[in-house]
Order: structure tokens, then C-alpha cells, then sequence
């Protein structure tokens, strides 16, 4: 038997479960506290709702939702409209609910393998609850392929479904860089090769790792500006919050910084890489290789992710990135 329990804010959930809520989401987070301050960093029209699964083998969750619960209007309506719709729910008050667990496979819903057929009808439960709520007029969620039965579609009014490939992980199963690079296909290996050859001959680069996001600038010409205009961006502020070990990874002049990366250890061998910042000249693909080389002179890594939204997919299985299958599902009212 299943059973969930709810939450409204991640700062509820006991700070017993949070370990095995880090094994857990591995795959997805380098740590609890990436999720805690999306939590905190959310807009004011953002509200959320967290579910543990809990199984009856263990007092350990064996499963994990979060729903981001967003107003879609915050307008205010004329006055005569308030008078005549004063039984009605009015725009400023609806929400669209999606479930989605911050990261780098943005899925809502994580649950143990074994698991997974037991918390379908807690999950079915949990849809169905946020689709008849009147302020809800439309919810989405996207989940591993392996778990497509997780949601009944035959009980879901004209849902929009979608199947679909992403990259997942890059796994390590090269002694070295220089065996992985030359493991690529020939033509992509030359290009990197290449790639590296032209910024080092127009910028004098050299590489640079630091444990601290104001090393990075120390003695640089423009390491002043770079560093207040590079530490307001919000998707650093996560990291320059976080308990946990960061290394930021440079693309570097004697004057200035090219390229920046973060690479985040997490738990069970995974390890997690943003592109946060790059010049226009400095080619994409390199900026993917200075997370590559880390993760191969990290010995405790053996799958890399990358976080970045929007990311060339095409890129990321050219460079050996494995395929994950996810299937996507709207329902609007």
C-alpha cells in the first residue's frame, strides 16, 4: 500500500527524509538545497505542492512530486464585470498547475522502479484532485517513458500527449579526455580540436577552476564589471547560495573572462555542469568540453548532466550523451 503526504513549502518536509530524498533525485539535482532555493527565488504569483510516496517496505519516501502552482493573470478586472461575475472566479485567480521537478530532466514525478506500479492510483489521485479545482484551468506533467502508466489517459478529457527523445547523461566510460575525445566521431573531434586552436590564437586563453565565484576575477582588467554584471544573473544565485562544494570552470584572457561553467558534484556518482556566461565568439561546443574535462579528472563522477534549458540536443548526443524517452501530458479545461 501507498501513501502520500503533502506538503506547501519544502522547509515542512523532516530533515530525516532529506537524504533519501537526495538519493532519489540523483538523476535530476545535485542536492536538496537546489530545489529549496527555486522555492525561495519563486515569483510572488508562484505557489507549491509537494508529495512524498511512501511505501509499506520502508520509512524512507520511494517517491517524490513537486507541482509549481502559477497564476496566469494577475489584471485586475472593470468594475461592472465584478458586479455581473461576482459568482465566478475571475482571471487573477486561476492557476495552471506543472508538475516539474527543477533540474536537468525537468520531470514531475520521481518513484522507485519497484514501486511504480503500486503509486499509480496515488498519482491518478493527486491529478484528479488539482483538475477538478475551479481555480485550476490547466495542468501538465512530464515523466519518464517507462512510467507511462502512471496516469490513466483514458479517464483524462482531450489531454494533448507527446513522446519525445532528450539527452540524459554522458557517462563515463573513457580512462581519460584525451581517450574520450579521440573517441568522438572523427569529424566532431576535429572540430573541437579546431575550436580549441582558434580562441587560443585570437585570445591567449587559459583554462581556469576556482572554489570561489570572486576568485574568478582577481587580477583580471575587467574582472570589476564582469563580476557585478555575472554575480546579479539569476541562474548563478543558486550556486553562490549552495552548501555544497561548486567549482566554476573559466574560458580565460589576461584581461577578462570568455566563458564560465559550474560544476556541481551530487550524490551517487552524478555530476551536474550550467553554462552561465560565454563572449558571442567563444564556440558552444567548447564550452561543453570544459565540463567534460572536469568530469573526467573528477574521479568520483561517472555520469554527467547538463542543466542548461534550451541546450542543443543534437550537440549533446553528438558528444555521447544517452537518449532519455519522456512523454509530456497537457489537460486544459
Amino acid at each position: 500500500m501507498i501513501i502520500t503526504q503533502q506538503y506547501n513549502s519544502l522547509n515542512e518536509i523532516d530533515v530525516e527524509f532529506i537524504p533519501e530524498l537526495e538519493d532519489l533525485l540523483a538523476d535530476c539535482i545535485p542536492s536538496f538545497q537546489v530545489l529549496k532555493n527555486y522555492e525561495e527565488s519563486s515569483c510572488e504569483a508562484t505557489t507549491f505542492s509537494y508529495f512524498l510516496f511512501f511505501g509499506d517496505r520502508t520509512n524512507a519516501p520511494i517517491g517524490f512530486a513537486q507541482v509549481e502552482l502559477t497564476n496566469i493573470s494577475k489584471n485586475k478586472k472593470p468594475l461592472f464585470k465584478k458586479i455581473f461575475r461576482k459568482n465566478e472566479l475571475h482571471d487573477e485567480y486561476k492557476k495552471s498547475a506543472q508538475w516539474k521537478i527543477p533540474g536537468c530532466l525537468e520531470e514531475g514525478i520521481v518513484i522507485r522502479p519497484t514501486y511504480v506500479k503500486d503509486a499509480k492510483d496515488k498519482t491518478n489521485k493527486i491529478f484528479s484532485h488539482f483538475q477538478e479545482r475551479d481555480d485550476i484551468i490547466s495542468q501538465q506533467l512530464r515523466f519518464p517513458k517507462i512510467m507511462q502508466t502512471i496516469i490513466q489517459m483514458d479517464q483524462l478529457q482531450a489531454p494533448i500527449q507527446d513522446s519525445y527523445s532528450i539527452p540524459d547523461t554522458l557517462i563515463k566510460n573513457q580512462s581519460s579526455y584525451e581517450k574520450y575525445l579521440n573517441s568522438l566521431n572523427e569529424d566532431l573531434a576535429y572540430k573541437i580540436k579546431q575550436s580549441w586552436r582558434s580562441v587560443q590564437k585570437e585570445y591567449q586563453f587559459k583554462l581556469g577552476e576556482y572554489d570561489s565565484f570572486k576568485e574568478c576575477f582577481t587580477y583580471k582588467k575587467s574582472g570589476a564589471v564582469q563580476y557585478k554584471e555575472l554575480k546579479a544573473l539569476p541562474a548563478l544565485q543558486k550556486y553562490l547560495k549552495s552548501e555544497q562544494p561548486v567549482y566554476y570552470l573559466t574560458l580565460e584572457s589576461a584581461d577578462e573572462l570568455l566563458a564560465l561553467v559550474v560544476f556541481s558534484p551530487g550524490r551517487s556518482g552524478n555530476s551536474f555542469y550550467e553554462i552561465i556566461q560565454t563572449c558571442n565568439e567563444c564556440p558552444q561546443i567548447l564550452l561543453h568540453q570544459l565540463a567534460i574535462i572536469k568530469f573526467y579528472d573528477f574521479e568520483a563522477g561517472h555520469k554527467l548532466h547538463c542543466i542548461n534549458p534550451g541546450t542543443d540536443k543534437e550537440l549533446l548526443l553528438e558528444l555521447g550523451f544517452t537518449k532519455r524517452e519522456q512523454v509530456f501530458i497537457k489537460v486544459a479545461k
